[in-house]
């Protein structure tokens, strides 16, 4: 099961960014859900309660099907890699407006685009059959 690199990615990056959910959950309590400033989790990195259910319910977006299939865990991947891609080109525009109803910061968007490049990489370049594999048959 663990030998493919989208499973792999999809449990690792889904159970970090899972983690940071339910670490966001925690340090805001007693914020407004949509707070445009957030708390500060970590040094630079800003959270509000809507951040940390969104990134909890992506965790868990990319473990279950990782949990499941290669087939599964390569198209999540795909698609989940260009969702935060977008997140984060959007979430550069937002920075700063009263529209950041997710407390984006650029720490925020760092974090996005990395995630979004593993999981492309992963899906766009692991774990593909060969023409000489009978099993792409």
């Amino acid at each position: 099961m663990m030998r493919s690199a989208n499973r792999r990615a999809g449990l690792v990056l889904g159970g970090l960014l899972a983690a940071l959910g339910i670490a966001a959950l925690i340090a805001s309590i007693g914020v407004p859900i949509a707070d445009p400033e957030g708390v500060a989790l970590v040094a630079a990195l800003t959270v509000n309660p809507l951040q940390g259910i969104l990134t909890l319910v992506v965790g868990l977006a990319l473990i279950v099907p990782a949990t499941r299939s290669l087939d599964a865990a390569r198209r999540v991947n795909g698609i989940m890699g260009a969702v935060l891609l977008a997140g984060g080109i959007g979430g550069l525009y937002l920075i700063g407006t009263e529209a950041n109803v997710l407390a984006i910061t650029s720490t925020n968007t760092v974090i996005q685009f990395g995630a979004s490049a593993l999981l492309l990489v992963a899906a766009l370049g692991a774990d593909r059959p060969t023409p000489e594999d009978p099993a792409a048959h």
